[in-house]
């Protein structure tokens, strides 16, 4: 029986607990990770499929969509902390919080497209769309909030904007749907969510394996992409080799693996990075210079 840690404080008495897996053992990290990892994607996927349901009303299926996304990628920030080295005790503590951060479940999701060459690379591609600002235009002339968060809250709120000229202008949800958007397909952090699934790594075995796979090597940089494939392969093949993958798992499940599972994340910072005015207008001016 894994030994139980009484509570010492009231705040650990309740949800919002992902944080106290860094004080247990790994067998037990494994454990309780078995259990919640399947009801993270049952969640996932009863978003996606009430998002279908509802394609007549394009906002709300953006809503669902993108509830979706953020709950897959909640499996890939666990992911993580399992492929994350014992050693790495800072990390693991910091890497956890983003469970519960909405700027760092969207940066998980939209990592999934990108194709770095190395870690270095990815982390240069996390710092530039984590930036809270950033400029727009020919020579730069417009300063907006990230995308990605600002999206996500204009979706769901009706709210008073601010422009960089000082005029204000409400924020009508509605307005953003006046041509098609959303997936076609499931978002790409559900679809690696189910295909791990499928290859068995979210039983405790599973975890097990995936943590001897990937602990020996620490990914902080510059290790190349390469190295992340390599143990992709080891880590399938060992699952194989354990009979863990179910039994409706196809190729193309490892297809999604393969081209969806990014290199791991926990040594670089995810959070949005709070961008001061002055550095954007200093950024602004030298861009307008550039283009005369």
């Amino acid at each position: 029986m894994e030994p139980i840690i009484v509570p010492t404080k009231s705040r650990h008495i309740g949800m919002r607990q992902i944080g106290s897996l860094t004080s247990l053992p790994p067998e037990q990290r494994w454990t309780i990770l078995a259990q919640g990892l399947p009801l993270l994607l049952k969640s996932a996927e009863e978003l996606y499929a009430a998002s279908r349901a509802v394609k007549d009303e394009p906002r709300i299926r953006e809503i669902l969509e993108g509830h979706a996304a953020e709950e897959a990628a909640k499996i890939l920030i666990l992911l993580d902390f399992v492929r994350c080295p014992l050693s790495r005790t800072d990390d693991a503590q910091l890497l956890l919080k983003r469970f519960y951060d909405h700027g760092s479940r969207l940066m998980y999701a939209q990592a999934l497209a990108w194709r770095p060459t190395d870690v270095d690379e990815l982390r240069r591609y996390v710092d530039r769309e984590r930036r809270s600002h950033y400029l727009e235009g020919y020579a730069g002339e417009y300063i907006l909030p990230n995308s990605q968060i600002f999206g996500r809250e204009a979706r769901l709120y009706a709210d008073l904007v601010r422009n960089q000229d000082g005029s204000f202008v409400w924020n009508d949800p509605a307005d953003l749907y006046s041509v098609e958007h959303g997936w076609h397909s499931p978002p790409p952090a559900l679809q690696v969510a189910r295909a791990l699934n499928k290859a068995g790594a979210f039983a405790a075995g599973g975890l097990s394996i995936v943590h001897r796979v990937w602990a020996v090597k620490p990914f902080v940089g510059p290790e190349h992409a390469r190295e992340s494939d390599a143990l992709i392969q080891r880590s399938l093949e060992l699952l194989i080799e354990a009979a863990l993958p179910h039994t409706d798992a196809e190729e193309h499940d490892s297809r999604s693996i393969y081209s969806y599972w990014q290199m791991p994340l926990y040594a670089i910072e995810t959070r949005v990075l709070t961008v001061d005015l002055s550095e954007l207008l200093a950024e602004q001016e030298r861009e307008m210079y550039a283009q005369m």
